[in-house]
């Protein structure tokens, strides 16, 4: 009898260390789709308010077609747009925005320890910004490669990006995207992106994710308040510790009225579809 108490200790803290990592290898692949539709999905309504020169929001005739109805401020001698949501009266404040955007237009970037000089780069900061619920903190940095007749092709790289959901949970992330924005006069057309990034998921797992075919935006449906791709796809690869990793797989669908979907297929089979 006094044997098996000592032994008890050991054969509770036993049975609790195999349900831990249980737990951690029981992941609900349903919800690493759900969360990797709202990362890709966070880091695409956002970008386009980056594209723009500041020029462009130095005419005050540009504001009112702005989705989401910021009230947007300018400091000229910083080169600092504000671009502050959350608007009640807001017609179309769609997806759904809350605080702040801050567009700093610089003229070189600090990076990898060497001085770069670009013309046009925008540091992108957060202030107690969020979409539809999830929350945005960290910086990302946007800065033209080269142009032509019809467009810019800007390199664009979110870092250590920390999406919080509304029960305070978080993702980090950070990426490497290629845009090549194709413009009529200053209204944005099409975008056309490709890239890849990485980072913690909300279980605490490592994540890469790479665009395999190339992302289509359209410039008219994010005016619309419709920020969903209308075509590409992504492969995203999500650790596992004592098992294979897995793989999902989004492809963007287009369909009328910018009405396009977000097709999930999960590693088991599954498939979720995504719209706005």
């Amino acid at each position: 009898m006094k044997y098996s108490v000592t032994l008890l200790p050991f054969l509770l803290l036993f049975t609790s260390c195999i349900s831990d990592e249980e737990r951690r290898l029981q992941t609900d692949q349903t919800f690493e789709g759900e969360e990797i539709f709202n990362l890709s999905f966070t880091l695409d309504e956002h970008v386009f308010f980056a594209f723009q020169n500041f020029d462009y929001y130095l005419d005050t005739l540009n504001h009112s077609n702005m989705p989401g109805c910021p009230i947007i401020s300018i400091n000229e001698d910083e080169k600092e747009v504000n671009l502050a949501f959350g608007n009640p009266e807001c017609p179309n404040n769609l997806p759904e925005r809350n605080g702040k955007l801050i567009l700093n237009y610089q003229d070189s970037l600090l990076y990898m320890d060497s001085l770069i000089v670009r013309e046009g780069l925008v540091r992108m900061t957060y202030d107690n910004y969020s979409v539809n619920g999830s929350s945005l903190e960290g910086v990302r940095l946007l800065y033209p490669v080269d142009s032509t007749i019809s467009g810019v092709n800007f390199r664009d790289q979110p870092i250590d990006i920390i999406l919080k959901d509304a029960e305070g949970s978080s993702s980090r992330i950070s990426g490497d995207y290629s845009h090549e924005v194709l413009f009529s006069m200053d209204s944005i057309i099409q975008v056309h992106s490709t890239g890849e990034v990485s980072g913690r998921n909300l279980a605490g797992r490592q994540f890469n994710m790479e665009i395999t075919q190339t992302k289509l935006l359209i410039g008219e449906c994010f005016r619309s308040g419709k920020v969903i791709a209308a075509g590409g796809r992504e492969s995203w690869t999500i650790e596992r510790t004592a098992e294979p990793d897995v793989n999902h797989v989004v492809e963007y669908q287009e369909a009328p009225d910018c009405g396009h979907q977000a097709n999930i297929r999960l590693l088991d089979g599954r498939e979720l579809v995504k719209t706005q």
